[in-house]
């Protein structure tokens, strides 16, 4: 990875969740700019609406993506 990275994570998401103190140890080892958030009430795909086993949280998701796009806003537009 060379590229600024960003991620979202949903609280409840316990499986994913355990690894995030390993990749942002990666990422600062290997000198990327790198963000993350956990999205407090939101499990594993939270931010999909269609077919997605109840996961979907809208607040958390508007959240999201709201942050995400200023991620990309600051880092990825040139």
């Amino acid at each position: 990875i060379k590229a600024a990275a960003y991620a979202v994570y949903g609280e409840l998401d316990e499986r994913i969740n355990v690894g995030i103190e390993d990749i942002n140890k990666a990422l600062d080892a290997a000198g990327i700019v790198h963000d993350s958030k956990v999205y407090a009430g939101a499990q594993h795909g939270f931010t999909i609406h269609d077919d997605n086993r109840g996961r979907y949280h809208p607040e958390a998701a508007k959240a999201a993506w709201a942050d995400a796009l200023a991620w990309f806003d600051k880092y990825l537009k040139g």
